[in-house]
């Protein structure tokens, strides 16, 4: 029957079928829809300045950070280089858009729209609303993504998005949840109950100032609430009115027959405490993303050596990490689309102002070396270097000898 089956082309056919069933195995996937929290940080990001200030500050800081590519000895790639070229349209404002969206939701879906061809390349990129982008999950072990589903809710347009066509970058989300740790894990969310403090403490402030004029109530001893003291009581308001919006009254005692009492209404800012509630949310909010609240015009310990401490570790704490991740995800989803040869992408820190090391730091720290070459002094404080190979040579600074040289002092009779 073997022989048959071979002869037959039965045993290719089986081999074909069981393959067949292999795959399609494999052809059943679970859909994972973002979840509400992604929208609800979106309204948050629109309502709530606080979360706008630092997400926005963030990512503008994050966006004007220059973007490079290298060979792989680490030089620059030559102008006409293909992705040079493409990196030119990742311009500030496409930079803003990928990095409001990491910061906010910890997640960005980029979509690469090649050219046509063989030797077809990325010509731009299209950063989509991760709340419109659904990920389909395998269902054998381990799970990996198969594809990606766009549905625009506001035009019903819907598309099926493969993986080489779209680099999907995200944050780690520690969770037992199956579908939640394919998403980031946005900042909006873990400050939820803050944000609800944030919301009630900004009703209440406003309340306050709005019923501002209505501070208590003024009544009269005796007067009975009934139809008969209605026209007396609204006597005594239009009196009073007239009193209190006449300017020539200021300071003035206000003159009424019976005796008269005070009913205070609602409590001051004071006490409150909106104002120190306030503090305190935005340096929990600025804590969550890495950052100072001195960065944000707090006047707490905002010395001028402070503040520029708070700035490079804005840049170290809150900027760094995210660009490491875009530049990850770039040079292994990106740079493949450029043509054979090592290619990377990095971020360049070099011409931020706030990490540069001051002159006078460069200068203490030479002076306290042991060994200094007089040219690298030279450079290092902005001058040209002179053409002497004495100037080239380490300098050893005198007074130092080898411990087996050392000769202890006689002792003292």
């Amino acid at each position: 029957m073997q022989i048959i089956d071979k002869l037959l082309g039965i045993d290719k056919l089986k081999q074909e079928l069981k393959a067949y069933q292999s795959t399609t195995t494999l052809q059943f996937y679970n859909q994972i829809y973002p979840s509400w929290q992604s929208h609800k940080a979106l309204q948050v990001f629109h309502i709530e300045d606080t979360i706008f200030s630092v997400v926005h500050k963030l990512a503008k800081t994050a966006a004007k950070i220059p973007i490079y590519g290298y060979n792989d000895k680490g030089e620059d790639l030559p102008e006409t280089d293909k992705l040079v070229l493409f990196l030119r349209t990742l311009t500030y404002a496409k930079k803003l858009e990928l990095f409001t969206w990491l910061f906010l939701v910890d997640r960005a879906f980029c979509y690469k729209e090649k050219t046509l061809g063989v030797n077809g390349t990325v010509e731009r990129m299209v950063f989509l609303n991760p709340d419109f982008v659904q990920i389909a999950v395998t269902t054998v072990f381990p799970e990996e993504i198969a594809y990606y589903i766009y549905r625009d809710p506001n035009t019903g347009f819907s598309k099926r998005l493969e993986l080489d066509e779209v680099i999907y970058i995200k944050g780690f989300n520690p969770t037992s949840d199956p579908y939640e740790k394919w998403f980031g894990c946005s900042k909006v969310e873990v400050l939820r109950r803050r944000i609800t403090r944030m919301e009630g403490n900004m009703e209440n402030s406003v309340a306050m100032m709005q019923n501002g004029g209505v501070p208590g109530v003024l009544y009269v001893e005796g007067l009975q609430h009934n139809a008969q003291a209605k026209p007396i009581i609204g006597a005594l308001q239009e009196n009073y009115k007239s009193f209190s919006t006449n300017p020539d009254n200021k300071g003035a005692a206000f003159v009424q027959p019976g005796k008269m009492g005070w009913l205070p209404m609602g409590l001051s800012m004071v006490d409150l405490d909106s104002a120190e509630l306030a503090k305190l949310d935005l340096k929990g909010v600025c804590n969550v993303w890495g950052v100072s609240d001195t960065w944000f015009n707090s006047d707490s310990a905002s010395t001028e050596s402070n503040v520029k401490e708070m700035i490079r570790q804005a840049y170290t704490n809150g900027v760094m990490p995210i660009t490491q991740l875009v530049e990850d995800a770039f040079n292994v989803g990106l740079v493949i689309d450029f043509g054979s040869g090592i290619r990377t992408i990095r971020f360049d820190f070099s011409d931020v102002e706030e990490l540069q090391t001051s002159l006078k730091e460069k200068i203490e720290a030479m002076a306290s070396a042991p060994v200094m070459i007089p040219n690298d002094v030279l450079e290092a404080m902005g001058y040209d270097r002179i053409d002497n190979e004495l100037m080239d040579q380490p300098l050893i600074k005198t007074g130092y000898q080898p411990i087996d040289d050392f000769e202890p002092l006689p002792p003292v009779e």
